[in-house]
């Protein structure tokens, strides 16, 4: 009988479903501002931190911290934020509860309000 082991955090209909839209659908239809900036490499950040029902929590159920998402995506952590806030005007990240994040794959993205968040909070200087 072989072992019965967790699957890896990012395995499952969710976060594969998320994996294939994001790559085949919501990349080519973003606009080249955010396809340069490390907004992608948050999205594929948040997809690998994802448990199987794409809720982006630690073993314990609490929210994956803005750091461990900054780190997986090699930004800083107030880069990171502004990304995820970016996201969820998209619609490609929902927030459940307040800082609790998840995916959300069967999203039509506002890329142009993800866009706006990015540019309005660099251009301002605010951080999320």
């Amino acid at each position: 009988m072989p072992d019965q082991q967790p699957p890896p955090p990012s395995a499952g209909a969710i976060p594969d479903t998320f994996l294939a839209v994001l790559r085949h659908q919501w990349v080519p239809s973003m606009p080249a501002p955010l396809r340069r900036c490390r907004f992608l490499a948050v999205l594929y950040a948040a997809h690998r931190l994802a448990d199987a029902a794409g809720t982006l929590c630690d073993r314990r159920g609490r929210p994956v911290p803005t750091a461990d998402v900054a780190y997986a995506s090699a930004t800083s952590e107030p880069t990171a934020a502004l990304y995820l806030a970016a996201a969820v005007a998209a619609g490609v990240l929902t927030e459940r509860h307040p800082g609790l994040l998840v995916l959300s794959p069967a999203a039509v993205p506002d890329w142009h309000a993800a866009a706006a968040v990015v540019n309005h909070l660099t251009l301002t200087g605010s951080t999320v």
